[in-house]
């Protein structure tokens, strides 16, 4: 199943993530999944939202850099409890395409 993953590009400074989520939960938008990536002076914070739309709206009129990006549900099995878990598998766009 194909879902929206919205990367945004932030400042490595105390407060920066938190402002952002914040922001989403004012709005109403639940994270899914949460990523990381941190490099000298910029993070990308990767996410995978409830409600896409309103998050890039949302994210974008606030001034963040954001960029959105088709990706992979996939369902896996625990194989310890048997139970069904989601996992989303990112693949880079031009990947997408090709595979789909």
């Amino acid at each position: 199943m194909k879902i929206k993953h919205i990367s945004v590009v932030l400042e490595n400074a105390k407060g920066k993530p938190f402002e952002m989520t914040e922001l989403l939960c004012r709005h109403d938008i639940d994270i899914r999944s949460f990523f990381v990536s941190v490099e000298a002076d910029l993070s990308g914070i990767h996410i995978i939202v409830d409600k896409s739309a309103l998050a890039l709206t949302t994210l974008r009129k606030q001034g963040y850099c954001v960029r959105e990006v088709d990706v992979i549900r996939q369902g896996l099995v625990d194989t310890w409890s048997n139970d069904k878990v989601a996992s989303h598998q990112t693949v880079s766009s031009w990947e997408l395409v090709e595979h789909l």
